[in-house]
Parts: structure tokens; C-alpha cells; sequence
């Protein structure tokens, strides 16, 4: 175990964490080898210079003080109340940390144990969901290769990604279209990104096949 590495189990074991200390621990930082150190502003440059790992317990501590904790009534100091506001604030969390405070907490205040969960299946949606257009995309790119067979386009194996996107701004230029928050190099990327997703999932067409 490292030198400055907390005791999670013991500390979780505890009813109440003063703001500092919850600071050092969720920073991963064991707050015993702290004891002398005050998070004060006239402090702030002489700490951090003597030990620069407490630069990030410092701006914890900044965001920990503008939380008004009494919303968590007879919670407050609680070290729950400190991590619900570190997945409130999207401030990261030593795994270790997580899982061992869920186990001890999660039945005890279920409300917020649910949040990080409930976030990571969001992401988990969104990832699939962004993946899934990813693949339309270069799909319909590969198909309006095929469709056209041009040799300005490439085949359907090694497609002109440019000569694509040109078409796609002459397409739109002619009807009069716009597509917002889009430039060209911004299309040439996504249709680059497109390709490399769908190309994970299936088997191109071979040349002597288009």
C-alpha cells in the first residue's frame, strides 16, 4: 500500500469527515499525514509548494465550500454527503473508494447511491447510440460509392473520403441546404470515423465484385 494511500474501510467506518479530510481522502490521500496542514488561503501557496499533491484536495475543498451541505440535514459531514457531491460535480472518485462505500451506504441512502450508476448506464446508451450512427453514416457512404462507381469516389474498400465530402457540400450548395455547426474538415472526419466503425463489423465488398 502506498505511504499516503487512506484507509478506506476504516474511514468509511467513521460517522462524519471534516471537510479537509474529506478533501484528502477522496484525492486518494491519506489524511493522518496531513494533520498540520490547514486549507486556508493565506496557507494555500506555502502548502502547495511544500507538497504539490494537495493541489487538487485544495480545489476540492474550494468546490466543498460554496455546497451548501445542510440539504443534507442530519447527513451533513457524513462522508456520503461528500461523495454524492463529487458525482453531482462530476469530480473523480478512487474506485476503490466507490465500491466500498456503496457496499457500506447504498442501503442506507439509496438516493444517492443510485446517481453514478444511473450515469454510467447513460453513458453506456449514449456510447452504443453515437456507435450505431457512426455505422449509418459510413454505411450510407459506402452504399452511394457502390451506387455510383466512380473512380473519383474510390471503390467501396478504400473510398476518396475528400472526393466524398465534396460531393456532400456540392449536394447541399445546390439545394440550397446547410448542415449546422459542420465545415468541411469536420465532415471529412466523421465520415473517416464512420468507415473505421463499420469496417470492424463487416466484410467490404472486394473490387472485382463492385
Amino acid at each position: 500500500m502506498p505511504i499516503n494511500k487512506p484507509d478506506y474501510e476504516f474511514l468509511l467506518k467513521l460517522d462524519s469527515w471534516s471537510q479537509k479530510n474529506a478533501c484528502l481522502i477522496i484525492c486518494g490521500l491519506d489524511p493522518d499525514k496531513y494533520r498540520s496542514i490547514r486549507f486556508t488561503v493565506k496557507d494555500h501557496k506555502t502548502n502547495i509548494e511544500t507538497y504539490p499533491e494537495l493541489i487538487n484536495p485544495y480545489k476540492l475543498h474550494q468546490i466543498f465550500t460554496s455546497v451548501h451541505f445542510y440539504k443534507y440535514r442530519e447527513h451533513r459531514g457524513h462522508p456520503a454527503a461528500y461523495l454524492n457531491e463529487c458525482v453531482q460535480k462530476k469530480w473523480p472518485i478512487p474506485e476503490e473508494l466507490w465500491q466500498l462505500a456503496k457496499e457500506a451506504y447504498a442501503n442506507q441512502f439509496p438516493e444517492l447511491f443510485g446517481s453514478k450508476a444511473d450515469e454510467t448506464k447513460i453513458e453506456q446508451v449514449k456510447s452504443k447510440e453515437e456507435e450505431y450512427l457512426s455505422k449509418t453514416l459510413g454505411a450510407v457512404v459506402m452504399a452511394y460509392v457502390f451506387k455510383n462507381k466512380s473512380p473519383r469516389l474510390g471503390s467501396v474498400k478504400s473510398i476518396n473520403i475528400f472526393q466524398v465530402t465534396e460531393d456532400i457540400l456540392q449536394f447541399l450548395e445546390d439545394h440550397n441546404l446547410k448542415i449546422y455547426g459542420l465545415g468541411k474538415s469536420s465532415i471529412q472526419r466523421r465520415i473517416a470515423e464512420s468507415l473505421r466503425t463499420i469496417q470492424r463489423d463487416i466484410h467490404l465488398v472486394p473490387d472485382d465484385q463492385e
